[in-house]
């Protein structure tokens, strides 16, 4: 096999590692840092606080960049591997068969292995899926305009209070019911206080008895 055949060959052979390596989309981003509460916070971040998860991951860029730690999808990363502490090699597949290898080492967030703890490279194997959050969505800003033209009927309820002050032109029907008529007769009894000033005419029949006091002026002429 000529030198050009085994350069082909081997170019061949690392085809399917390298498409089974970008075609694979569940991983949270390694680059991605979100400004929360005060601070940068990359997809582990996020994902450790519960409460922070749930809010943060209803932005869509956050979604987008930490779908594993967002619950959007879950599935280990086929090409992660992790470092024992007897200096031996461990995968996804070893924790899963493993229960063992498995509490000792998806528990354990301070180790690093290629920028991932070990739950983070295998979260299927440790059980460690979180529960989809949904993207949410922001209603549009109100309109800051009037409207061109009033509404084309009025309110089905009158308002609660009358106007303060009275309209300025009269009604231009009348009301459906009148308003309470004038008594019929007079009062069957005189007003307690007496007028200010004289009758114009004397009355028709004399008092029913004489006054108490005599007049303050005399009369003009002789009585009958």
């Amino acid at each position: 096999m000529t030198a050009l055949n085994k350069i082909l060959a081997l170019a061949l052979a690392l085809v399917p590692a390298i498409a089974a390596t970008t075609t694979q989309t569940c991983v949270n981003s390694d680059s991605f840092r979100y400004y929360y509460d005060g601070q940068e916070r990359s997809c582990r971040n996020i994902r450790i606080n519960n409460a922070r998860r749930e809010d943060a991951c209803t932005e869509a860029v956050v979604s987008q960049n930490c779908p594993q730690a967002c619950g959007i999808c879950c599935e280990n990363i086929e090409e992660f591997t992790f470092t024992r502490n007897n200096g031996f090699r461990g995968n996804c597949a070893l924790i899963a068969e493993k229960e063992q290898i498995k509490n000792r080492y998806c528990e354990d967030t301070k180790k690093i292995f290629n920028g991932r703890t070990v739950r983070d490279g295998c979260p299927v194997a440790c059980d460690f899926c979180q529960t989809k959050v949904a993207v949410g969505t922001i209603s549009p800003a109100p309109t800051i305009t009037v409207s061109a033209a009033p509404s084309g009927a009025p309110s089905t309820a009158p308002t609660g209070k009358p106007t303060v002050a009275p309209s300025s032109k009269p009604s231009s029907s009348p009301t459906e019911s009148p308003t309470r008529p004038p008594s019929p007769m007079p009062s069957p009894f005189p007003t307690s206080r007496p007028t200010f000033t004289p009758s114009v005419s004397p009355s028709r029949k004399p008092s029913a008895s004489p006054s108490d006091g005599p007049s303050l002026k005399p009369s003009q002429g002789p009585s009958d």
